[in-house]
């Protein structure tokens, strides 16, 4: 082998790996705080589907604890009314939460997240 085949990395492979790190820090940073937000809703219907105790009221009932819920995790940007629930059999509903958030990347170029995540709740 000689010295000229061994030389390591060019300032062009420099550049290239420092543009791909750069890109994907830019998607961490730009989609990580969407993924947060959703994780974070999910954690909180799932804590209510699993609560041992059923909400009162029944539809405005579980309206109004998923809107506490979110109250007290700083929640603004989404509205409680964008819950659809149904009514299953017995004492029981189902909550869903569809959606999707939309951002800009660059250029002309935005990502689109859509999320869902459903739970069955107990009422009264």
């Amino acid at each position: 082998m000689t010295a000229r085949s061994q030389r390591g990395v060019g300032m062009g492979g420099i550049f290239l790996i420092l543009a791909a790190l750069g890109f994907v820090l830019m998607l961490a940073l730009k989609l990580g705080p969407l993924y947060m937000g959703f994780w974070t809703l999910q954690s909180l219907m799932n804590d209510l589907a699993a609560s041992s105790e059923p909400i009162l009221g029944g539809k405005p009932g579980v309206i109004n604890r998923l809107n506490n819920l979110m109250n007290i995790n700083e929640i603004r940007d989404l509205d409680p009314k964008s819950f659809q629930i149904q009514k299953l059999e017995g004492d029981r509903y189902e909550v869903t939460l569809s959606y999707e958030r939309r951002t800009h990347l660059f250029a002309n170029v935005d990502a689109v997240l859509t999320f869902d995540h459903t739970v069955a709740v107990k009422s009264q």
